[in-house]
């Protein structure tokens, strides 16, 4: 229930108007209400003065679709928005200017990378353990990332409840690699389509920057 993705809606109202028609013209319990809605376009919204809860603070607020992240920073800069999200670290120095505020927050997630199982060379697991070994991922978050964003140690993020730093099972040790590949190999077994694909994770968790000046510009 508390997920940003989830909320609560009207079971009759979707029954009475039907699905599509539902999204476009949603009935929620939230602190706005819809005033229009133009997909991948734009959503405008009033405060709801029937709220349940604490009054919303805006009058209204007009969200605006602008994937391009050159116009969401120019957008900003020249009072076009009053805040932008979705700012990459290397387009952050844009927005040192007067009248504009950034703010960056280092989001718990991975970036993962998915190898198949089943087809060479990538069915030997002394090349998927070597490729693990050699993916230098401190270098992947100072080049891609500006060093805005963390290294975790294992599938886990600090903010979990039941973080245990003492694990430490992403490892980065060329040297290794020759080891491993010495070792007899134990080729993945093709029995059903539910084997194929493996997943480890890049263990990069990027820091999102947004500027904070409203009127919103993002991306999805």
């Amino acid at each position: 229930m508390s997920a940003r993705a989830m909320g609560i809606a009207s079971k009759e109202y979707h029954e009475e108007v039907g699905f599509d028609e539902a999204s476009i013209n949603p009935v929620g319990t939230g602190p706005y209400r819809a005033v229009s809605f133009t997909p991948d376009e734009r959503i405008e919204l009033e405060r709801f003065e029937d709220y349940w809860g604490a009054p919303a603070e805006l009058d209204r607020v007009e969200m605006v679709h602008v994937p391009e992240v050159a116009s969401r920073v120019t957008g900003i800069v020249n009072g076009e928005f009053d805040l932008a999200t979705n700012i990459p670290p290397d387009q952050a120095s844009a927005l040192d200017v007067e009248g504009v505020e950034t703010m960056g927050v280092t989001w718990p997630m991975f970036h993962v990378y998915v190898i198949a199982m089943n087809t060479a060379p990538t069915d030997d697991p002394r090349v998927r353990r070597a490729m693990r070994l050699c993916t230098d991922r401190e270098a992947l978050v100072e080049g891609l990332w500006d060093g805005k964003a963390g290294v975790p140690t294992a599938h886990q993020f600090p903010e979990h409840p039941l973080y245990d730093a003492s694990l430490n099972f992403i490892e980065h040790d060329p040297g290794r690699r020759a080891r491993c590949w010495k070792r007899p190999a134990t080729r993945a077994k093709r029995s059903s389509p539910s084997s194929r694909g493996a997943t480890t994770s890049t263990a990069i968790s990027p820091r999102r920057s947004c500027s904070s000046s409203g009127r919103t510009a993002g991306s999805t």
